[in-house]
């Protein structure tokens, strides 16, 4: 696996689903539809007026509720993760690190370590206090930028480091196309055996995922999930959908797309042809106001595979 630094970026974070089952030939049938504190504009998951949506009606781990046409495909090989953050995967292309980011107010600091499998993640994050605080309470996310490429603006290795991994120290997100490829699977393992979850979120969980030249302050892609601890998820791009807090909005499976044609607080949202490229893939924990309060997590993302076309 090629050796990489795996850096941090700035990312903020921030009710379609679609229900999923397979055959024991490995299709997957579906039936419907570093650390940072910059935070974003994020929806709400209890559904405050302006601000965002409910996540929706929760569905089995591999979906949720939706509806649209029928999509099948073939899930492919688990990626390669090493002890440093790598990942590799030769049949999808991928080939990029993790990093993790997380809102300004934690109850419990989020933190990132990964092992030879396994890409894990634990903290708590903090009860947003009003509608008006999810910029600042969003919560966290462990991201995986599916291929790394040497940061074109970093400065040059000092002379006579020409041996050396040229441009570790600037390896940023690169463009990922999709390819052949239409989702991922990926299995959540919980580390707490003591709480009731196993440290994995049944609610309040985003999978998201960044397509190339949108925004990571203002561009949320992302479907609303409700995973179990070993337990098997299995996400298709036209899962993901823009803003995924409000109903109807077009998924990453679709052209064009939208995207946020201006900063906030004068948010403008317009379409753009869909690049069928990704920057990252990410999971999401976003924090809510009372009575959910804060929520504990500590689980590993395993078995990360590419869903293919049939």
């Amino acid at each position: 696996m090629k050796s990489s630094l795996s850096l941090g970026l700035m990312l903020t974070a921030l009710s379609a689903f679609a229900a999923c089952s397979s055959d024991d030939d490995g299709a997957v049938r579906n039936v419907g539809g570093t650390s940072s504190t910059t935070a974003g504009t994020g929806g709400a998951p209890t559904g405050v007026a302006g601000t965002g949506g409910a996540p929706g009606t929760a569905g089995t781990s591999g979906g949720g509720t939706g509806g649209g046409a029928a999509v099948t495909g073939r899930l492919g090989t688990a990626a390669l993760i090493d002890a440093d953050g790598n990942v590799a995967d030769a049949t999808s292309g991928i080939d990029g690190g993790a990093s993790s980011s997380s809102s300004s107010v934690m109850t419990v600091p989020a933190v990132a370590t990964y092992k030879e499998g396994g890409l894990c993640f634990k903290g708590t994050t903090a009860t947003v206090p009003d509608a008006s605080s999810y910029g600042t309470h969003w919560g966290a996310q462990l991201q995986l930028d599916l291929k790394r490429v040497p940061n074109p603006d970093a400065p040059p290795a000092p002379e006579g480091d020409a041996g050396t991994d040229a441009g570790a120290i600037g390896l940023v997100a690169g463009s990922w196309p999709e390819g052949d490829v239409i989702g991922f699977a990926y299995t959540l393992v919980g580390n707490d055996t003591v709480a009731a979850d196993k440290g994995v979120p049944n609610a309040h969980f985003r999978f998201k995922a960044l397509p190339e030249g949108a925004s990571n302050t203002d561009d949320n892609y992302c479907s609303n999930r409700t995973p179990a601890s070993g337990v098997e998820e299995r996400v298709l791009f036209s899962d993901i959908t823009f803003e995924c807090w409000t109903a109807g909005n077009p998924s990453l499976a679709e052209d064009p797309i939208s995207y946020v044609k201006t900063p906030d607080p004068n948010k403008v949202v317009d379409v753009r042809p869909n690049p069928k490229a990704l920057l990252n893939v990410s999971w999401q924990i976003a924090s809510d106001i009372a009575p959910v309060g804060p929520i504990a997590f500590d689980f590993c993302v395993t078995d990360l595979k590419p869903i293919f076309k049939q």
